[in-house]
C-alpha cells in the first residue's frame, strides 16, 4: 500500500466527504477539541439527509442550525451554547456514566459515522485524535464510516488512539486553532476569600 496516494485519494472537499453519510445513520463525535467542525458545519446544507442523528458532547462551537427532520442533535454532555439550545428546544439530553457510553453508543447508534480532528498522517499512515482520545476511539473498529478532519494544530498522542489511512473513509485539512478556555482576567473579591478559605483547609503532605 502506498499510504500517500491513499491519503490523496480520500483527499475532498468538505462537501464532497459529506456525500458519504447515508440517511438513517448516526454520527459521533469526540467532545471539546476534538469535535470536527468544519465537517459539521456542512450538515447545515446536505440535502440528502432525512433522519440522521448527532451525538455530540460538550460542545465548545454554536449550535447548528439544522432540521430535526434531517438531523436530530442530541447532547451527552452541555457545554454552554448547548445548554441554551436545550432550553430553546433545539437538541436533546442523553443522561448517563461517562464510562458507558461507547457501551450505550455501540447499542443504539444505527451504522455507526465517526467524524473526528486528528493530527496529520505519520510516515507509517497513522492519525492520531489527540487530545481527545475519548469515547469516540471505542467505536473506531465497528464504524462503518470514519471522517476526519485534518489539523496541523492536533498534537500527536500516544496509546489506543490511532487511525490507520486505511480505515479512513474520507478526509478534509482544516488547519484552525484548536478551542482553549478562556483565561481568568482578574480575581474577585469572593474569589480571593475562597481561596483563602480553602487554604486553612490544606496541610503539608495532603493530596489533592
Amino acid at each position: 500500500m502506498n499510504i500517500t496516494n491513499d491519503y490523496r485519494r480520500k483527499l475532498c472537499s468538505p462537501a464532497d466527504v459529506i456525500t458519504f453519510i447515508k440517511p438513517e445513520t448516526d454520527l459521533i463525535t469526540p467532545l471539546l477539541a476534538g469535535e470536527p467542525y468544519g465537517l459539521m458545519k456542512q450538515l447545515e446544507t446536505a440535502g440528502h439527509l432525512q433522519g440522521n442523528r448527532l451525538f455530540q458532547m460538550f460542545s465548545t462551537r454554536d449550535v447548528l442550525k439544522v432540521d430535526p427532520e434531517k438531523v436530530k442533535l442530541i447532547s451527552m454532555f452541555m457545554g454552554a451554547t448547548e445548554r441554551k439550545a436545550f432550553k430553546e428546544g433545539k437538541l436533546d439530553l442523553l443522561p448517563n456514566h461517562f464510562s458507558d457510553i461507547p457501551a450505550l453508543l455501540k447499542q443504539t447508534a444505527r451504522n455507526p459515522v465517526v467524524m473526528a480532528v486528528v493530527s496529520p498522517m505519520d510516515k507509517n499512515g497513522y492519525f492520531s485524535l489527540g487530545t481527545n482520545c475519548d469515547h469516540t476511539a471505542a467505536l473506531l473498529s465497528t464504524a462503518e464510516t470514519v471522517l476526519l478532519e485534518v489539523n496541523e494544530n492536533m498534537p500527536r498522542t500516544f496509546g489506543e488512539n490511532q487511525i490507520h489511512i486505511s480505515q479512513v473513509t474520507a478526509l478534509i485539512e482544516n488547519h484552525q486553532a484548536l478551542p482553549e478556555a478562556p483565561a481568568v482576567l482578574r480575581q474577585s473579591e469572593k474569589d480571593k476569600r475562597i481561596g483563602e478559605h480553602v487554604a486553612e483547609l490544606i496541610h503539608n503532605g495532603d493530596v489533592l
